[in-house]
């Protein structure tokens, strides 16, 4: 899911499948990797995503969703060069 991206190049298409919400993109996954900043991200609350994700694991490289996602102990929430 990526709110301002439209359609996948045909090259690509059969590795990346284009969601069109967020809900949509984390229905039934393993884990989220959140690679964009953007605010719909921070609308995501702790229960939609622990009802959403077979395994509440999140890895957040910039610790965009540190205060919201990411201070959850039930989630398995990871950032990069971050200590939480």
């Amino acid at each position: 899911f990526d709110p301002v991206v439209n359609n996948i190049p045909d090259d690509i298409a059969r590795f990346i499948h284009l969601k069109k919400s967020i809900s949509e993109a984390i229905n039934k996954v393993d884990g989220v990797l959140v690679l964009t900043e953007w605010p719909q991200f921070r609308e995501l609350t702790a229960e939609e995503f622990l009802n959403s994700v077979n395994q509440p694991l999140l890895i957040d490289p910039t610790a965009y969703l540190s205060k919201t996602l990411g201070s959850d102990l039930r989630i398995q929430y990871h950032s990069v060069g971050r200590m939480l």
